[in-house]
């Protein structure tokens, strides 16, 4: 395998997972996000977003353009852009994708902010325009969506959030899936492997089909737990429960930090109720042993019934570990 072949099939396959990986987190970020309020989270959604566009084109120009005649530095200086918009444009040149005007509009709102609005905070001439950023997003969100934005104190109240996550969750989607079939057409057209996806990667999430959904993964996690209060004596859990008393929480209160197992600025709240429980105690050494089973390691216990199917006496049991 020769430089050029390496740089196509390894280097280039690492970039589809870093582009897969922005554009997750920029959906996490919307996902994770109560009101967008707030312009970091809004730059955090768009910033993800534009750098998982950018790069996953990027992937797809060197693709369909690079050739052995190609003079190397110079196709290397002209991938120097952050313009998705240009570098859609130069896609469909050469390849048809079909894009529809929602995810065009995104694309052409994304080249607008890392263009024009990734900066702004440290510049003192647009001070008076702060509000640009909070704009940008807007337009995208009501061109060709349908979605008209509150228009109230708020920028978005909550009552709109699950109208916007699912509209931007499913454009963003469809766009990121049309590139990347564009990604493994061209690699096997050159019998390369670029569109390789690492199993339950971030990218595999995003770009294998949108089976993976925020709102589908919020379920999923709520049907777990449900599984958990209900079942938990099932399974090796309760080697864990069985030795630990839970903290003394108040019941409302805790209802009212479920929320934190899927909205991480839940957590804050959660963290200091917590702290200030486990102040209290003086065992925490050894409650955080037990704690640490909490997850997969549990399964690498035995329980007293598996210890006797392997030859164990009630005296090998009595015995300190």
């Amino acid at each position: 395998m020769n430089q050029v072949q390496w740089w196509k099939n390894f280097d280039l396959n690492a970039e589809v997972h870093i582009a897969g990986a922005f554009l997750y987190d920029g959906l996490q970020s919307l996902n994770h996000s109560r009101t967008l309020n707030h312009d970091d989270e809004i730059f955090s959604v768009l910033y993800h977003l534009s750098v998982g566009f950018e790069r996953l084109m990027k992937v797809i120009v060197v693709l369909a353009e690079h050739g052995s005649q190609t003079d190397q530095a110079s196709f290397e200086d002209k991938l120097k852009t952050h313009n998705t918009d240009a570098l859609l444009q130069r896609i469909e040149r050469s390849k048809s994708l079909n894009v529809r005007k929602a995810e065009r509009s995104l694309v052409r709102a994304l080249t607008e902010f890392y263009g024009a609005f990734r900066y702004d905070h440290f510049r003192i001439e647009t001070i008076s325009d702060r509000g640009r950023l909070r704009l940008c997003f807007q337009g995208f969100l009501e061109k060709e969506s349908g979605i008209k934005v509150s228009k109230r104190e708020d920028f978005v109240p909550t009552d709109d959030m699950d109208a916007i996550q699912g509209h931007v969750d499913k454009v963003v989607r469809a766009l990121a899936i049309k590139l990347y079939n564009a990604v493994d057409e061209l690699a096997r057209q050159n019998n390369i492997f670029t569109y390789e996806l690492r199993s339950a990667s971030k990218a595999s999430m995003i770009f294998q089909g949108g089976e993976h959904t925020w709102q589908k993964e919020e379920i999923a996690m709520k049907e777990l737990l449900l599984f958990f209060l209900k079942r938990s004596a099932d399974t090796k859990l309760k080697v864990v429960t069985d030795n630990l008393d839970p903290l003394d929480i108040d019941p409302p209160e805790a209802v009212e930090c479920a929320d934190a197992f899927l909205k991480p600025d839940q957590r804050p709240q959660l963290v200091e109720m917590v702290n200030a429980l486990r102040d209290e105690r003086h065992d925490l050494k050894e409650r955080d042993e037990l704690l640490a089973l909490l997850g997969s390691r549990a399964n690498s216990l035995y329980t007293e019934d598996e210890m006797r199917e392997m030859g164990a006496t009630d005296e090998d049991l009595r015995k300190p570990s």
